[in-house]
């Protein structure tokens, strides 16, 4: 190994034990700078701005806005003496008013007319009518100036007062159905036979000193003639009875279809009771499919009634037929058993005991035919088929939408009207409802379809029916035509401050022992540094409640404390020495007081 070699193996293990040195040095510390590398951190405090600003409690809910005291129209029966299809042949514009005594709809060229009253129209009302329903007609009559008094019961003046009613929208009254029409033919030629009977009677006795020739013929012929009448009195006897008991089964089979409908309208309706869920979608239902299936069992309820009312019409039907064709055939045969008579006395001329006897019963049959013949046309005459009339709880009333068109046929309902003031209904929990009360304000704030939010006033707040929910009615002056029949989100402002008022965050707040709530402000030019400001509270919303100092300064701008930051120290688990004055004052705080909940 030469000089150089060794001069330069010589500086290398000099920089080898430098750099050794110097890795050995940046390893170790002395027990002092270890001590002070331990010393816990300032404590961290968890501050928020004191802001100032107008406070209030809202109520935040979804309302729907149409024309007030929507109703869905139908026809509560057929219309006119007719079983033909029902086909529209006039309906209303949208927005057109009906007045009392106005035609709501023409079907068939027939009027459906509307008048005021609580009772809807379940029966056709005719002459001899009695009971509220004809009450309520007749009070319509009166308001309309076409009847002088009112009193229940259909009689001639009630008759005229339809007809002018009819009159005064261009139509005629139904006159006498067809099925009133045959009985009252069926009774005149029951009358008419019986007066025969008697004058044939009394001319017998006139004759009886005996006949010979053509008396004793047409004693004969009448024998046979009375025997015929008997024959066909029984052959019609038996197909009015059939005729009769098959318009029995027509109304029964109706009766049992609308019984049907009203099981299956009940099951929809209580599914959603039940269940929550549209019976159809599975899904919670709509305010608007929520009133059609009410809707739906509202009507198949009304169409049972109708329908009941029908089968009742045709059981009397049933036994007021039965009855005229008993008396029919028994007045042939008395008939029969006269002409027999007759005969026997023109054959054997002397006794008239016998035609005696025929002759006051002639006079019997005539009297019993009389009355029956009188009876009934007192009841037939003008009347009102069920479908033609519909009573609403008030009128006028607006033209809020139409289901159907000219040409249509009419199965349900056919139009919604509405009151002339337009009103929101908005659904709320029974605690959300008892916050309100009537002229309170209420704000439409739907941005996409308003460009500045809308004030209306809240006008009907009803009784909870028990589901826990609680429709409040709302009534506006004029609202933008795209707001009819739309679902908007609505602000009810329930309470709030005078003006600005300081705020401070919830958890700010804690209560001592006294029954003081307070706040601990941080000192701004000393930053963890902090004091207790005694406040009183006010309104609190949305996590932020009004304060106001009673004891000490607070401002706008000031911090307040509401925590402090969790930050571990080094060599956590041993014990550390020198508390700085926060942490003092922050433990006597602890010690003192508790969160204001």
């Amino acid at each position: 190994m030469n000089r150089n070699q060794l001069v330069a193996g010589s500086l290398g293990l000099v920089v080898a034990a430098g750099g050794i040195g110097w890795f050995a040095g940046t390893r170790i510390s002395s027990p002092a700078e270890a001590a002070a590398r331990a010393e816990a951190p300032d404590p961290s405090l968890i501050t928020v701005a004191v802001d100032e600003r107008l406070l209030s409690a809202d109520i935040i809910a979804r309302g729907t806005i149409d024309f007030d005291d929507p109703v869905s129209l139908s026809l509560s029966g057929a219309i006119g003496d007719s079983d033909s299809k029902q086909i529209v042949t006039m309906i209303p514009e949208t927005g057109a008013q009906l007045d009392e005594g106005a035609v709501a709809l023409e079907v068939s060229g027939r009027p459906v007319l509307i008048l005021q009253g609580e009772l809807p129209v379940y029966r056709d009302l005719r002459p001899g009518s009695k009971g509220d329903d004809v009450l309520q007609l007749e009070q319509a009559l009166v308001r309309l100036g076409l009847m002088g008094r009112a009193d229940s019961t259909w009689d001639n003046s009630t008759g005229a007062g339809v007809q002018a009613l009819y009159a005064r929208v261009g139509h005629s009254a139904n006159a006498a159905s067809s099925a009133d029409k045959a009985q009252l033919d069926a009774a005149r030629d029951q009358a008419r036979a019986a007066n025969e009977a008697l004058q044939d009677a009394q001319r017998a006795i006139a004759e009886a000193g005996g006949a010979s020739g053509s008396s004793l013929i047409e004693a004969q012929n009448g024998v046979a003639d009375a025997t015929a009448g008997v024959t066909i009195a029984k052959q019609e006897q038996l197909a009015a009875n059939g005729a009769a008991a098959g318009e029995v089964t027509v109304a029964q089979d109706s009766l049992d279809d609308a019984n049907a409908e009203l099981t299956l309208a009940q099951a929809r309706r209580q599914h959603v009771t039940d269940t929550g869920n549209h019976p159809d979608t599975g899904v919670p239902p709509t305010l608007a499919e929520l009133a059609e299936l009410d809707a739906d069992l509202t009507a198949a309820q009304l169409e049972v009634t109708a329908k009941t009312a029908a089968l009742n019409d045709a059981q009397a039907n049933k036994a007021v037929v039965e009855a005229q064709q008993i008396a029919a055939v028994e007045a042939s045969q008395r008939a029969l058993t006269l002409a027999k008579a007759r005969l026997t006395e023109a054959r054997n001329p002397g006794d008239v005991s016998a035609l005696n006897r025929a002759r006051d019963d002639a006079r019997r049959q005539l009297a019993d035919a009389t009355e029956a013949l009188t009876s009934l046309e007192e009841s037939v005459g003008t009347w009102i088929p069920a479908g033609e009339l519909i009573f609403l709880k008030r009128a006028p009333v607006l033209v809020a939408r139409t289901e159907l068109e000219r040409g249509d046929e009419v199965s349900t309902s056919f139009m919604t009207v509405s009151g002339s003031d337009i009103a929101m209904t908005v659904g709320l929990s029974e605690s959300e409802a008892l916050r309100l009360s009537v002229g309170d304000t209420v704000i439409i704030d739907e941005p996409d379809l308003l460009e500045e939010t809308l004030e209306a006033t809240v006008s009907e707040i009803p009784q909870s029916e028990g589901s826990g929910r609680v429709q409040v009615t709302v009534l506006l002056d004029t609202v933008p035509e795209q707001l009819l029949g739309a679902n908007v989100r609505v602000i009810i402002p329930v309470e709030s401050t005078s003006g600005e008022v300081l705020v401070v965050p919830a958890a700010a707040l804690s209560a001592v022992a006294n029954g003081d709530t307070r706040v601990e402000v941080e000192e701004a030019d000393l930053p963890g540094k902090t004091r207790f400001v005694t406040v009183v509270t006010g309104l609190a919303t949305d996590g932020v409640v009004e304060v106001r100092a009673v004891e000490g300064r607070l401002a706008k701008g000031d911090r307040v404390v509401v925590g402090q930051a969790d930050i571990g120290l080094p060599g956590e688990g041993q014990e550390q020495n020198g508390d700085t004055d926060a942490d003092q004052e922050s433990d006597e705080s602890s010690a003192e007081s508790t969160p204001a909940g």
